[in-house]
Order: structure tokens, then C-alpha cells, then sequence
């Protein structure tokens, strides 16, 4: 009877736990919409459209693959599709309760089917496909979940094959069909262990399933407004500030892969794991503990896995179980420092580009800031870029390049202040707010940093900041733009707390442990007053670029918003470019027709598109292999042909000191060198720049 009373009380309490988590989340949903409501730039109201765009979105994301869920779970779950915008302005729960019932049901039930699975060799001789009607639909029953996890489980059993084989031109498919017999055991064993391990540490950890389904619901439902107003749990904030340049608390040490091992790859300088002594590049990550869990076990686990099981932790302390190279296991105990600036990797470095001409370049990362001190900019990257400019002009250079090539932005601030280092006081671009009033962002620094020849260099992942910069020196006609059109991104977010009491005329406060929103509140315009949202900045002289195929732009992503275009700003006076363009662009495309990189270029990118094109997926080994081989042979002959390519300039590194011989330091400049030395986009930048003038 105790039993059956113990049995009773451990259910009920359970039962009241979850239901207060059920709760939690309900109160954060509820209160990202009123923040929404509050300060976003073009707040959608929550109605039924709303309510049916939310389910749909949720639905997509939480049963990725349409896998875990049967079709008689989405019926079920679709009695909310019309009334969750009723439940959130309510706090209700209905919708979440079931969703996670429904989980804790599946996810033991796809535990138990992938088991049996296990147990059967998958034929991967066996012509069959998944195809692009069969991965859109949930399972009607069991019967069919099945057959879509062992096409699943096999997709990714050939998937391993294929990277693990370093499939190449000389591959001979035949000797690696007939060792499938004894390879096909372990890539079944190890593809079957991920999805497990992948259930299990949700299933296995405190309200592991009511946590994970609440987040996804809350970041669903920020993410319906627009692509970048996001939901932010305590981690996920610290690592996104890290990522922009705010000064965090790091642990100091990267991963890489090594065979079925995840090794460290390097320690930070004055890190916590640099400063340990405990820990050397080479060791085997065993196991994971953060503060007061249990560990996790992650031998086998692949470097995905493992990162994302780091980046969901914002305790300060972790303990690391490493595998020393002499077998021996060690436990590390690592406190969140932070590193000293003077010890971190230079963001904006210089080089001198030497042929007919001198020219200098530079490519910037990202719009870093420090986030902790607005009140200076000394820390940002507007100030770092000045002073590699300054160091530049000492060396008499006749044009720069300035490499915006995959920066995706940050810190408008630092944008606003690195146009100003190319033009005089001015207006630098336009923004509107969620009251309709256009305002003018200006460079209030008189002169410029540099006003020689310039161009810029774009593609298809430069974002946000560096698009607004790209098109104010564009408008200006202060820059040749060059490269493939940007993504598209013309809006500006703010981080802060989840707390719809905040003074937002006040720097947000964030409490420890607290959840926070990334709000979309402006519209940006350039100058001339065309937004580049949706559009990007179109270059001057465009070139061929393999992501104008395969990235994604901001005009692709659901909910993306479309502003309207808004008068040019009256008191920009542009300039006049020093060669007329026409000119410039038929220059550079004699250039490109000549360059077998770029008519490999071309190769790759049409049997790119004709395969990912293609929604339905094969899972017969030889179609894979001849797809990879011709995959491989193509990038290895564009590779080959960009490693041949010989440039107009040789390259310098100014005013530093040489590196000691065999330093890693040594050895990274040389491999930067190498590849702006075979850079067919910044030879044919430095070529515009040092091209005669028109006669």
C-alpha cells in the first residue's frame, strides 16, 4: 500500500510540476506578443490568419521531417489552428499540454521502432527513394512511421558512407560495395545511436520534453512577426552577444573532428582552459557536466552534437571528462573567464597588395561593438578600421578594397560611424520606427579617414550593416560596388529583456537567468530612399558568385516584411565617379570572360542547381556515389583552378613584425596570403582600381 501511495504522491507531484512549467511558458508567449505590440516596427495583429500561420510554422519546425508525429496527432492538434491566437492572449494551455503529451508518447514509440531497426542490416544496394510527396506528409500509423525512420536511418547511414569514404574521381565504387558487409554494421550502429541520443537528452533530463516543445513554441511564435525578432533562453543570449562583441565569460577552446572522435582543437590564450593546464589539443571529449546535472555521456556523438549541447548551458562552471592521447581519463573543471582583449586575434587586418599598383585591403568580419560601453567606440569596429586604414596610408597605397564579403552584420552604430570614415559630415542613411516618423542617420565627424579610390566587395551573405554601408557609398558614388547581389536584409533589431515594464528609453538591464526577446523596431532606407529589404544592394559590376544559387536571401524566409520605399533624403550630395562605370564593367567583364575559374564556376553551379533541384531523394548507393563523384571532381577543378590562378599583385603584411618562423601565428599569415593571392574577386577588384584611366 506505501507503494502504491509513494506511486500516487511522485505522479501528482509530477503532474503539478509540469503544469506550473506548462504555465511559465504560456506567460512567455503572452508576453512576447505584448512586446510585440509595444515597440515592433510593424506589429501583426492576433487573429485567425495569425492563429493558422503560427500552427503551420510550429507544426514544420517541431516534427522536422514530419517524422515523430502521426497524421492523427496533427488532426488532433488542428483543433487549435484557429484559436491560438485566443490561447495566448488568454495564457492557456490547452495547445501545449497536448503538443507535449503527444511527444512523450512518440518519443518513446520512435525509441522502440529505431531499436528494432537496429537490429536488421539496411540494404543500401536496394534502389528506393525518398521522395519529395512522401517527406511532406505525417505517418497515417505506425506501420508507416516505421518505414519513414528506416528510409531516414538509411539516408543518413549513406550519408556517412560517403563522407567517411573521401568519395573522389579514383574512388573505385565497385571495392567499396564489397566491403559493405563490414561497414554497414558500424554506420547503422552510429546513425541509430544519434537519433537516440538525440531523443534521450531530451526525454532524460527534468521537464526534458515540456522545455524543449516550449521553447521551440515561444521561438515560433517570435519568428512569425518577421525572420529576426527571436526568442532568447539565458544561454542562447550569451552566445549571441559573444557572437556580436560583447565582452562574455568564455571557457576559451574550440572542436574539431578527428576519425569518430571529437577532439579540442585549440586553447584560447588566457582562457579558463588555456590557464588550467589540464588541457591539450588532442584530447577526446568523453562526457559533459554542467553544474549541479547530471553528465552526458558523448562518446560517439558527432561535432554538432556536441556544440549544441555546450551552447545550451549558461552555468559558469563545466566539467569536462577528456581521454588523454596516453588513454588516461582526466576530469577538468573550467570556470567562465573573461579574456583579455590584448590576447584575442586582431578582427580587421591590413595587407598591401603589390603589382602596377599599390592597393590596400581589408576585410572586416562583422560590425563588432562593445556592447557594454556605448558611451565609447573605441572598442568597435568603425575605430579598428580607421587605424588599419591610417597604417595603410603610411605605405602610399593608390586605392583600397574593403571586403564585406560574408559579413552579416551587427552594430548599426558602427556602421553609421564607418561610412563617415569615407565620406564628409552627411547624411549616411534613413530609418522609421513604429510611429512612421523618418529619421535621418548622419556621420557628424568632419572629414574623412580615407578619400581615395575605393571599392567594396559583396555577396550574397552580406547583411544588414554591411549593406547599409555598401549602399550609402553607393549612393554617394564614393565606392565601386562588386560582387553578387546582398541578401536583403533592411531592418534593425534590439535586444532586450522579456518584461514588458522596461524603460525603453533606458540601456536594458538583463537578470541573471532571464529570458529575453531580439525585437525588430526599424525599417532602414538608404539615402536615396530605397530600402534594401528584399532587394540588397545590386554591385555595379556584378559577377558570377556560386551562393547566388545556393544561399538563401531575406526575401525567401517566411514572414518577411515588405516596406514601402520613402523619399531620398534632400541634403546628400553625391559625387562623381572618377571612371565612368560602363566603362568599368565592360573592363571587368573582359576580365571574367577569359578566367577559367569562372567558366568552372559556372559548371559547378549548373550541376549544383540540377541536383538540389531535384526533391526526390535517392537512397540507392551507386546513384549517390556518382553524384558525390561528379560533385567532387567539379569542386577539385574549381579548386584546382582558383589554387593555379596567379594574380596581378603580390601580398604584404605593413608595419608588423615577422612572426617567429614555424608560430601558428606564422603559419595562419601565410595561409591568409595564400588564399588573397589566388582570389579571383579581389584580383579583378585590385584590376578595377588599378586600371589607366579612360581614354
Amino acid at each position: 500500500m506505501r507503494i502504491v501511495y509513494l506511486s500516487l504522491f511522485f505522479s501528482f507531484f509530477f503532474q503539478t510540476v509540469q503544469a506550473q512549467e506548462e504555465k511559465k511558458i504560456a506567460e512567455q508567449a503572452y508576453l512576447i506578443t505584448r512586446m510585440v505590440q509595444r515597440y515592433h516596427v510593424l506589429p501583426k495583429e492576433l487573429n485567425t490568419d495569425f492563429s493558422a500561420d503560427f500552427f503551420r510554422q510550429f507544426i514544420t519546425t517541431i516534427n522536422e521531417g514530419n517524422i515523430i508525429l502521426l497524421k492523427t496527432d496533427v488532426d488532433s492538434l488542428s483543433y487549435f489552428k484557429n484559436i491560438l491566437s485566443e490561447e495566448i492572449k488568454n495564457k492557456q494551455t490547452g495547445f501545449l499540454k497536448l503538443t507535449i503529451q503527444l511527444f512523450q508518447k512518440r518519443f518513446r514509440q520512435a525509441d522502440s521502432l529505431v531499436q528494432l531497426l537496429s537490429e536488421k542490416p539496411f540494404n543500401l544496394m536496394l534502389q528506393e527513394t525518398l521522395s519529395e510527396e512522401e517527406a511532406g506528409r505525417h505517418p497515417k500509423d505506425i506501420a508507416e512511421q516505421q518505414q519513414k525512420l528506416y528510409k531516414w536511418i538509411k539516408l543518413k547511414i549513406l550519408e556517412e558512407l560517403i563522407e567517411e569514404s573521401d568519395i573522389n574521381e579514383a574512388t573505385n565504387k565497385d571495392s567499396l560495395i564489397k566491403l559493405l558487409p563490414v561497414l554497414e554494421p558500424r554506420l547503422r550502429k552510429k546513425a541509430i545511436a544519434a537519433f537516440q541520443r538525440s531523443i534521450r537528452q531530451i526525454t532524460e533530463t527534468p521537464n526534458g520534453i515540456t522545455d524543449a516543445v516550449g521553447k521551440i513554441y515561444c521561438k515560433v511564435l517570435a519568428s512569425c512577426f518577421d525572420p529576426h525578432t527571436s526568442f532568447f533562453p539565458p544561454a542562447e543570449r550569451e552566445n549571441f552577444e559573444s557572437e556580436m562583441g560583447k565582452s562574455v565569460p568564455k571557457f576559451g577552446f574550440s572542436l574539431s573532428a578527428e576519425e569518430d572522435d571529437i577532439v579540442i582543437e585549440n586553447l584560447a590564450p588566457g582562457s579558463a582552459a588555456y590557464k588550467s593546464g589540464q588541457l591539450n589539443p588532442g584530447d577526446k571529449i568523453e562526457k559533459i557536466k554542467w553544474e549541479g546535472k547530471d553528465a552526458v555521456d558523448v562518446a560517439g556523438a558527432n561535432q554538432k552534437e556536441i556544440s549544441e549541447l555546450l551552447s545550451s548551458g549558461n552555468q559558469e562552471k563545466l566539467t569536462l571528462t577528456v581521454r588523454k592521447t596516453d588513454g588516461t581519463l582526466r576530469e577538468v573543471v573550467l570556470q567562465k573567464e573573461l579574456i583579455d582583449k590584448d590576447l584575442e586575434e586582431e578582427k580587421v587586418q591590413g595587407y598591401i597588395l603589390s603589382g602596377e599598383k599599390k592597393i590596400g585591403f581589408v576585410s572586416l568580419p562583422d560590425f563588432y561593438t562593445d556592447w557594454e560601453d556605448k558611451t565609447n567606440s573605441i572598442n568597435g569596429c568603425a575605430n579598428d578600421l580607421a587605424k588599419e586604414i591610417i597604417r595603410l596610408k603610411k605605405e602610399n597605397i593608390d586605392g583600397l578594397i574593403l571586403d564585406l564579403r560574408f559579413n552579416g552584420g551587427g552594430s548599426m552604430q558602427e556602421a553609421i560611424d564607418l561610412s563617415g570614415i569615407f565620406i564628409d559630415a552627411g547624411p549616411v542613411g534613413q530609418l522609421k520606427t513604429k510611429d512612421e516618423k523618418l529619421i535621418t542617420l548622419k556621420d557628424v565627424n568632419r572629414g574623412m579617414v580615407y578619400d581615395g579610390p575605393l571599392v567594396i566587395l559583396v555577396n550574397a551573405f552580406s547583411a544588414s550593416a554591411s549593406e547599409m554601408v555598401a549602399g550609402t557609398l553607393q549612393d554617394y558614388k564614393r565606392a565601386v560596388i562588386i560582387g553578387s547581389p546582398t541578401f536583403g536584409k533592411g531592418t534593425a533589431q534590439v535586444m532586450m529583456p522579456l518584461d514588458t515594464t522596461i524603460d525603453f528609453s533606458k540601456p536594458p538591464v538583463f537578470k541573471p537567468n532571464s529570458n529575453s526577446i531580439k525585437l525588430t523596431v526599424e525599417h532602414l532606407y538608404r539615402v536615396n530612399g530605397v530600402t534594401v529589404q528584399g532587394k540588397g544592394v545590386i554591385p555595379d559590376i556584378e559577377l558570377p558568385d556560386f551562393f547566388q544559387a545556393a544561399g538563401e536571401r531575406e526575401k525567401d524566409q517566411p514572414f518577411s516584411l515588405q516596406p514601402q520605399d520613402v523619399p531620398a533624403n534632400k541634403y546628400y550630395q553625391p559625387l562623381q565617379y572618377t571612371q565612368p562605370l560602363d566603362f568599368l564593367r565592360s573592363y571587368a567583364a573582359n576580365i571574367t570572360d577569359t578566367l577559367g575559374y569562372f567558366k568552372m564556376l559556372n559548371k559547378y553551379i549548373q550541376y549544383y542547381q540540377a541536383v538540389t533541384e531535384n526533391k526526390n531523394t535517392s537512397l540507392y548507393l551507386p546513384v549517390l556515389l556518382d553524384q558525390q563523384q561528379k560533385m567532387t571532381r567539379l569542386t577539385n577543378q574549381l579548386d584546382s583552378v582558383r589554387m593555379a590562378y596567379q594574380n596581378s599583385f603580390m601580398v604584404n603584411r605593413p608595419g608588423k613584425k615577422e612572426a617567429t618562423a614555424f608560430s601558428q601565428e606564422a603559419f595562419m599569415n601565410q595561409l591568409l596570403k595564400k588564399s588573397l593571392s589566388t582570389d579571383p574577386y579581389i584580383d579583378i577588384a585590385y584590376r578595377i582600381l588599378a586600371v589607366p584611366p579612360k581614354k
